[in-house]
């Protein structure tokens, strides 16, 4: 059950142990998210051949319960989850930011590429959506803002910051593609 598996003393039978690194609850305080890694695995259970992997899993927050919904193991350890627009988003221990479901993880919807070899934190922000392309304004004329996201107020856009193993922050205007990295 995902109980068992995501406990941090591990699976017995594996030698495992497993920790959790993220947590996430949306907005209307239904689902929690938990996401983590697994030490101790074996080649072939699941994870990388390095012997850590991730996990994941989608819980139901009852009146006074918690009910599991979904769990799965991922390749790489999972450090961070935001949630962006109609989806739940994790990063972690390789160079993607994988999409799932808001209400299940049984499987990634899809993957977008980072310009890090690993992520490490995940951000989702609204911002302002403008059109200051104007250079003679003081811009640089690239719209980082993109178009407005349906159901958010009037002028707003999602966002979505990644900072991992690069001296860099990539920042996701669409959630499929990263739009640009901003060196630090």
């Amino acid at each position: 059950t995902p109980r068992a598996r995501a406990s941090s003393k591990g699976d017995a039978a594996s030698g495992a142990k497993s920790w959790v690194s993220s947590l996430h609850v949306d907005d209307e305080g239904n689902w929690l998210t938990a996401a983590g890694g697994v030490e101790g695995t074996s080649a072939g259970a699941g994870f990388a051949s390095a012997g850590i992997g991730g996990h994941i899993s989608k819980w139901h927050v009852g009146a006074s319960e918690l009910y599991p919904t979904s769990w799965t193991t991922t390749d790489a350890a999972i450090s961070g989850l935001a949630h962006y627009e109609d989806a739940m988003l994790s990063v972690g221990d390789e160079a993607w930011v994988t999409h799932w479901s808001p209400t299940s993880v049984a499987a990634p919807k899809a993957r977008a590429a980072t310009s890090m070899r690993a992520a490490f934190a995940a951000l989702s922000l609204s911002v302002k959506s403008t059109a200051a392309t104007d250079e003679s304004e003081g811009g640089d004329g690239m719209d980082v803002a993109g178009g407005e996201t349906e159901g958010k107020e009037a002028g707003m856009r999602e966002m979505l910051i990644v900072g991992g193993s690069a001296p860099a922050i990539d920042c996701f205007t669409n959630p499929s593609s990263l739009a640009f990295s901003l060196a630090l």
